[in-house]
């Protein structure tokens, strides 16, 4: 039974699936419960001596320390193999990487992958329809590195960075935060009410609102020097996101348009067709070919170091776990805090080389699949129908 400052919580030993080990603003003071029923609550200690008399009273109960898809070999085989689905695969990888939807510091991240929101159709059959998953979103424009190592120079020339502590980077923000998972759900409560907290007790301004796709990407992707963000999964199944149900008053643009639902591209005639389609678009075999470049960026060898220096991918050292051992003077660990409630939070490392590419035959496979017989959307070119009884080249 936990009782904090705002709630409580209770569950039986044998209603456990499993209790998982958590950071919480990079300290390792949390634990995850995982329940039968699907639940999962994250419950934040003091420190890190409670959190380990509460392990070793649930190991004395045999409650297991992972849930039993916990094994990152296995699951990347099980991908590589088309046995999960890159969505699957993503969300499994956020989790064995600490992220978690109970902690907006700690989203699950996905990646943008397309780079087309202005055509009036859109072809997914192509590789320009599709963002360079090769290459952080800040930098996908060509030349656009440049800024981003002068910054780092910059920085390691002057060791600039709290008391030059902390070292240098190429980006101030993250590709990850609470602003950001919140910038997306903000139509949606109770998300709408925690951001109305996190800008302290206002909507954002309206031309920074979440009010066009096309918008959003062209910021992240080449327009906005601060604004890195990558996506959240819901924008990969969630249509309801896009939409002003409750009709919240969300301020009108400096060009007097009204901020309510999102607009959409114009290949999408609405927010469940988006949905669809963008997930589709993350199915595609082009972005299965290579989705194992992203993953070094946000989950592997590109995360740290060398590597990521090469790879224009190092963000504000306050970001990162491995940042937090420095001494400090009281003014100065107050505004690391400041830092790390507030900027984001790196996931955990899970690979330290390369990450395997898809088996060759699958992706080949899956692009020689003939076109379906009816198209499925008249606005996209490259879309496939289900496998179920009744669809189109399917027996009825």
């Amino acid at each position: 039974f936990f009782v904090g400052h705002m709630s409580s919580w209770s569950a039986s030993f044998t209603s456990l699936e499993a209790v998982c080990k958590r950071r919480y603003q990079l300290k390792d003071i949390a634990l995850e419960f995982f329940l039968s029923s699907g639940e999962a609550h994250l419950v934040v200690f003091s420190d890190v001596s409670t959190r380990t008399q509460i392990i070793s009273t649930l190991t004395r109960a045999n409650v297991p320390s992972q849930v039993k898809s916990a094994n990152l070999p296995v699951t990347t085989k099980l991908w590589r193999q088309g046995h999960l689905t890159n969505f699957q695969y993503l969300m499994e990888l956020n989790r064995l990487s600490g992220r978690t939807l109970n902690d907006l510091m700690q989203y699950p991240v996905f990646p943008w992958v397309l780079a087309d929101y202005t055509s009036p159709h859109l072809n997914l059959t192509i590789p320009d329809t599709f963002r360079s998953l090769r290459k952080p979103i800040a930098v996908q424009k060509e030349g656009s590195c440049a800024r981003y190592r002068q910054n780092y120079n910059i920085l390691a020339a002057d060791g600039s960075g709290l008391g030059g502590l902390m070292g240098p980077y190429h980006y101030a923000s993250h590709y990850s935060n609470t602003g950001i998972v919140l910038h997306f759900l903000v139509r949606l409560p109770p998300f709408t009410g925690e951001f109305i907290k996190f800008q302290d007790g206002n909507f954002d301004l309206p031309d920074r609102s979440f009010h066009k796709l096309a918008t959003s990407w062209l910021m992240a992707s080449e327009v906005s020097a601060s604004d890195v963000k990558e996506l959240i999964p819901q924008l990969f199944y969630l249509p309801e996101l896009f939409v002003n149900k409750e009709g919240f008053n969300l301020g009108r643009r400096q060009n007097g348009e009204e901020v309510s639902d999102v607009e959409m591209p114009e290949w999408s005639k609405d927010p469940r067709t988006f949905v669809k389609i963008h997930r589709q678009a993350l199915e595609s075999p082009l972005v299965r070919q290579e989705l194992s470049h992203w993953i070094d960026l946000v989950f592997g060898y590109k995360q740290t170091g060398q590597e990521a220096v090469d790879a224009v991918n190092v963000f504000h050292p306050a970001t990162y776990p491995t940042n937090q051992t420095q001494e400090m003077d009281e003014l100065e660990a107050m505004a690391r805090q400041t830092m790390i409630e507030t900027y984001g939070q790196t996931p955990l490392q899970l690979f330290s080389s390369v990450h395997p590419l898809p088996l060759a035959d699958l992706v080949r496979q899956e692009r020689s699949n003939s076109p379906p017989p009816l198209p499925v959307v008249g606005t996209v070119t490259g879309m496939t129908w289900g496998s179920y009884v009744g669809a189109p080249g399917m027996p009825a």
